[in-house]
């Protein structure tokens, strides 16, 4: 929860900003259901946000699916 407090605070501080959140598996510790509503508040919040986050959990993405990148197509077979 004290994660979760520190994402939306630093979303509503930088609201109307151009900002990056960079995570790394926020899920962790994470109620499913706050999962799915994550980066759509930090986004309500803070329309101008870009958001980076490595994760395990599709639920974390939710409606934001074809935004995914998925780091294997970004490596070159060698």
């Amino acid at each position: 929860m004290k994660q979760l407090f520190i994402l939306l605070g630093e979303a509503l501080l930088q609201e109307g900003k151009p900002v990056v959140f960079i995570s790394d598996e926020p899920e962790l510790s994470l109620h499913v259901e706050w999962q799915s509503e994550l980066f759509k508040n930090i986004r309500k919040l803070n329309p101008l946000s870009q958001i980076i986050s490595a994760t395990h959990s599709p639920d974390i993405v939710g409606k934001f699916q074809e935004n995914i990148i998925k780091i294997e197509s970004c490596i070159e077979n060698v």
